[in-house]
């Protein structure tokens, strides 16, 4: 749990969620297109559908950056 809450607030974490935010951002206009290749990029498979839906419904409330942060964080 330290270790999560370590990386999530981490500097270097923030800014690299936000460099994948934008590469996502210039890669795909459609929100789940990004969301797809935010998964593809950082866990090396597609989501599943409502895992799709949520990530988009996360992202667009509180940021790109924050969802690339919680993708981060899932290992």
């Amino acid at each position: 749990a330290l270790q999560a809450l370590a990386q999530l607030n981490d500097e270097f974490v923030f800014q690299q969620s936000g460099y994948l935010a934008e590469r996502l951002s210039a890669e795909a206009a459609d929100p789940n297109e990004r969301a797809r290749r935010a998964f593809l990029l950082c866990l090396n498979r597609q989501p599943g559908e409502r895992e799709r839906e949520r990530f988009v419904r996360f992202a667009e409330a509180q940021g790109w950056p924050a969802a690339c942060r919680v993708l981060f964080n899932t290992n």
